[in-house]
C-alpha cells in the first residue's frame, strides 16, 4: 500500500485545480479585466494629451493604483469562490473528499492552485506593461511600479483566500458569488470609507498661515510635518493610529503600502525629504507587516475549518 505525505497530496490536487482552472471560461473573463486594469492608464494618458503612444511610469502609477484597488478585489473574490462553489454545484467534489486525503491537504491544494494560476496571470500581464513602458518611456520609475504591482498581488491572494473561504460551507455558485459581490461592496466602498472618514476627522488641521510672514517660515514649519499633518511635501501625512485603522481593511492596506513603497522609490534617500519619507515608511511598517499576515492567514484557516465539517452528500 503506498502511503503519501501531505505536501504530495496538496502537490497532486493543485495539479488537478490549475488544469480546472485552464479549462475555466470565467479565467479568460478575469484575465481579460485584469489586462484592462493594466493597459488602460498606460494608453489613455496619453491620449488625454492629444498624444498617442503609452504613459510614463511616474504618469501611470496614481491611476494605476486606483483602478488596482476597485478591480483586483473583485477579480480575485470571485476567482476564489469558483473554487469550491462550482465543484459543489456540479457535484464533482465528492469525488475528491472522498479519496484517502485530508481535508486540509484538499483545501490547501485548491488553493494553491488558484493562487498559483492567479499570480502567473498577474505577473505575465503587469510584467508585460513594464516591459513594454521601461523600453518605450525609459526606466524611471520602475522601482515604484513593481513595488506596487508586489502589493496588488499580495491583495489579490487575500481576496481569493477570502472567496475561498465564503464558498467553504458547500453552497453553490449563486450564494457564492452572491457573498463575493457583497464582500467587495463592503470592503472597497463601505469599510473603505468609514475607515477614511475617521482617519480625516481626527487629523490635526492643516495650519493655515504658512507663508503669511515669509519664506523663512516654512524652516520653522516643515520638520512639524507630523505634528501639523503635513508631510514633507504637503501631503497629508497618515499617523500611527491611522495606520493600524487601515490594517482593517485589505484594500486600504494595499493603498497604504503602494503609496508608501512608491514614495520612498520615488525620492533620493540621502535628501530631506528622502529622510522624512523613509521615516514615513518605516512608521508604516510594523501595520502592513501585520495587517498582511492577518488577511494572509486568517481566511485560510477560517476557510479550512468550513471545509472540514463540508457534508458529504
Amino acid at each position: 500500500m503506498n502511503v503519501t505525505s501531505p505536501r504530495s497530496d496538496m502537490l497532486l490536487v493543485a495539479r488537478r485545480e490549475l488544469r480546472i482552472v485552464w479549462r475555466s471560461g470565467g479565467a479568460i473573463t478575469g484575465l481579460l479585466l485584469m489586462a484592462a486594469v493594466a493597459w488602460l492608464p498606460a494608453l489613455l494618458l496619453p491620449l488625454r494629451a492629444g498624444a498617442f503612444g503609452v504613459a510614463s511610469f511616474a504618469e501611470l502609477l496614481p491611476l494605476t493604483i486606483a483602478a488596482e484597488g476597485v478591480v483586483l478585489p473583485l477579480v480575485a473574490l470571485l476567482f476564489g469562490a469558483e473554487m469550491l462553489a462550482g465543484e459543489v454545484e456540479d457535484g464533482s467534489l465528492l469525488s475528491v473528499i472522498t479519496l484517502p486525503l485530508a481535508r486540509a491537504s484538499c483545501y490547501l491544494g485548491k488553493l494553491t492552485g488558484r493562487v498559483i494560476a492567479l499570480a502567473a496571470a498577474q505577473v505575465t500581464v503587469f510584467g508585460l506593461v513594464a516591459v513594454v513602458v521601461g523600453s518605450a518611456r525609459g526606466q524611471d520609475g520602475l522601482g515604484s511600479y513593481v513595488l506596487v504591482q508586489a502589493f496588488a498581488l499580495i491583495l489579490s491572494v487575500a481576496c481569493v483566500a477570502v472567496g475561498a473561504a465564503l464558498a467553504a460551507g458547500g453552497r453553490g455558485r449563486v450564494h457564492a458569488y452572491v457573498g463575493s459581490l457583497l464582500t467587495w461592496l463592503v470592503l472597497v466602498f463601505v469599510v473603505d470609507a468609514l475607515l477614511l472618514g475617521v482617519i480625516v476627522a481626527v487629523a490635526p488641521a492643516a495650519p493655515t498661515e504658512v507663508g503669511a510672514h515669509g519664506h523663512s517660515e516654512l524652516s520653522e514649519v516643515m520638520p512639524m510635518g507630523e505634528a501639523s499633518g503635513l508631510g514633507p511635501t504637503g501631503e497629508l501625512t497618515i499617523s500611527r493610529t491611522g495606520a493600524w485603522m487601515l490594517t482593517l481593511d485589505p484594500v486600504d492596506l494595499f493603498r497604504l503600502g503602494a503609496l508608501s513603497a512608491s514614495s520612498l522609490a520615488a525620492v533620493s534617500p540621502g535628501g530631506a525629504v528622502g529622510r522624512a519619507v523613509g521615516a514615513g515608511v518605516r512608521e508604516s511598517a510594523l501595520p502592513l507587516a501585520a495587517g498582511w499576515f492577518a488577511w494572509l492567514v486568517l481566511p485560510v484557516l477560517v476557510g479550512l475549518r468550513r471545509f472540514r465539517s463540508l457534508p458529504l452528500r
